[in-house]
């Protein structure tokens, strides 16, 4: 499992893919999290933009914690699938997916 080093919000000095979404969700002047974190010896970066922030928990949740490799993008898309109808959770679902699309296009 994944072994959380520092975490800290910052203000971008340039554009940042989201390690959550995969999209170019951070632009100069946002503030995002940035995590380091070990695993398997390697130490690296978890940028997230605010969006991906505010669902971490819930997706947490939802997986019912960490797995061995924690949680990735993946997991990230496959509950906003999910989730994109949801009655509490439908709007971050669908914001997400929504960030998405750029990038796909």
């Amino acid at each position: 499992m994944p072994e959380l080093l520092s975490r800290k919000t910052v203000r971008a000095r340039k554009a940042h893919v989201c390690s959550s979404c995969n999209a170019w969700a951070v632009h100069p002047g946002d503030e995002y999290e940035r995590s380091t974190y070990v695993f398997d010896g390697r130490v690296y970066d978890w940028v997230q933009c605010t969006g991906c922030v505010a669902i971490t928990s819930t997706v947490f949740d939802w997986l019912d914690g960490y797995g061995d490799d924690g949680i990735g993008a993946d997991d990230y898309a496959e509950w906003a699938r999910e989730h994109a109808d949801h009655a509490e959770h439908g709007e971050a679902a669908r914001a997400y997916i929504a960030r998405l699309a750029p990038r796909a296009a």
